[in-house]
């Protein structure tokens, strides 16, 4: 699982992107991708 920027939790099991708000995605375009 990845833990985008500002975050405090590691993203969703299957959630392993982040946007460009730091936020977790799901599907869609990805900024980054963070282990």
């Amino acid at each position: 699982t990845a833990t985008c920027a500002g975050q405090d939790k590691p993203c969703q099991k299957h959630c392993d992107c982040c946007g460009p708000k730091g936020e977790c995605v799901c599907e869609g375009p990805c900024i980054c991708r963070q282990g």
